[in-house]
């Protein structure tokens, strides 16, 4: 078991969440040591070095089972995994607010991670304070500064690895875990999956005009029998995003057409 507290770690100081990939709270087997006189149950010891009492999560509801006012259990998943919700009697308000959202569901949560023993194995579930329906942007925004905590907490991993002074959240890791060079690759691809499933903002692009098109809509504009000048033609050609050339182009091909003749020399009118 760790002996570190939980004052130290980069990521969590009193009165804070942390904030961790459900594919990194799988991993975690440890505990941190309880601080005398806390009143608090044991931190979890995380794979990247984090000693944390409390969690805050964004994902997708998945499920939700059980009773209300008895035991509910949930899921809610992040690009890496799956958190598991348990709360009973003495989270009245965190399962009031699940019996009332339907799966499937973009939530944030706040919460204590509770490991449990299961013979030679732990698991490591969440004990939900608060959770509310957020939107799709909102976890896109906790994937990426989840992100940038877990890569910050490898890079210190890392350091140590190579022989640098580091927190003794870090050591206690690389330590309990066992960690190397493969290990801490492998979380870091953990987090580059997590940021390729945010989906990429559309911009609608519109398509350039044509700007045959776009010349006899911006003389018809000025009348049906108008005269119109070449610099008003211009003018208008660029304010649509077509260079002279273009718009010269464009005036020989209504010509062509029969669209358009010339009266006087500077001067055209559509037909």
């Amino acid at each position: 078991m760790c002996k570190c507290r939980t004052a130290c770690g980069g990521d969590i100081v009193s009165g804070s969440h942390a904030w961790l990939f459900a594919g990194e709270l799988h991993r975690t087997r440890y505990r941190c040591a309880e601080e005398e006189g806390s009143g608090q149950a044991p931190a979890v010891l995380t794979p990247t070095g984090l000693c944390c009492h409390r969690l805050f999560l964004v994902g997708a509801l998945l499920e939700v089972e059980g009773k209300p006012g008895e035991m509910l259990q949930a899921r809610v998943a992040d690009p890496t995994g799956a958190f598991t919700l348990k709360a009973g009697r003495s989270e009245a308000g965190a399962t009031a607010a699940l019996s009332e959202i339907t799966p499937p569901a973009f939530v944030a949560v706040t919460g204590t991670p509770l490991l449990l023993a299961q013979a030679r194995t732990a698991r490591c579930q969440v004990v939900p304070a608060g959770i509310r329906i957020v939107t799709r942007e909102t976890r896109d925004a906790w994937v990426i500064r989840t992100a940038v905590a877990t890569v910050g907490r490898l890079e210190m991993l890392a350091a140590a690895l190579a022989g640098s002074d580091a927190p003794e959240t870090a050591t206690a890791s690389l330590r309990e875990y066992r960690l190397g060079t493969p290990d801490l690759a492998e979380l870091g691809l953990m987090v580059q999956a997590a940021l390729e499933s945010i989906r990429p903002v559309s911009i609608p692009i519109a398509a350039p005009p044509d700007p045959v098109d776009a010349v006899r809509e911006a003389m018809a504009a000025r009348g049906p029998k108008a005269l119109v000048a070449l610099e008003e033609i211009l003018a208008d050609g660029a304010a649509r995003g077509l260079d002279r050339e273009a718009v010269l182009s464009a005036l020989s091909a209504l010509m062509e057409e029969g669209d358009c003749y010339m009266p006087r020399k500077g001067f055209y009118r559509l037909v």
